[in-house]
């Protein structure tokens, strides 16, 4: 969809909206810049038309969330009420990425949740081949039976 904006005081446009946000993006629109497209009625603040452009998507539970309030994770940015559990992920050195949404795999257990979930997780980390050694049965028994020795 096309759009027209305000710039240098006269009407520009029409450009597609990927070029209007690059505009943002790189500083020629702000916020308070006004936009219009077919259909509205009057001429809109930027902020108002695409009220998401100060956000980022959250690496943790991937929602829209102020640039502000983002907290940097190694290379992940995550919303503080996310931050605790990457930072306890990281001591435990589970990998993340941007697309680990880890919030939705915890939700969406069926079994008991993000309890299991975890347990399963500390489990699986810190799981060590098992090696098990038998004695014969009659070294088990104390005395030289024959079977096995």
């Amino acid at each position: 969809m096309d759009w027209y904006y305000e710039g240098n005081g006269e009407q520009q446009g029409p450009v597609p909206e990927a070029v209007l946000i690059d505009l943002y993006h790189q500083g020629k629109l702000t916020g308070d810049s006004r936009v219009w497209r077919q259909g509205m009625s009057d001429w809109d603040l930027m902020s108002e038309s695409f009220p998401s452009l100060d956000q980022v998507i959250c690496s943790g539970c991937n929602e829209y969330v102020d640039e502000s309030s983002i907290v940097p994770a190694g290379d992940l940015s995550v919303c503080p009420s996310c931050k605790d559990e990457v930072l306890q992920r990281m001591r435990e050195g589970i990998p993340l990425t941007q697309d680990s949404n880890f919030r939705e795999i915890r939700e969406n257990l069926p079994i008991t949740g993000p309890f299991f979930f975890d347990c399963a997780l500390a489990l699986l980390q810190t799981a060590q081949p098992l090696t098990v050694s038998t004695p014969s049965l009659g070294a088990q028994l104390g005395k030289s039976s024959g079977l096995g020795s």
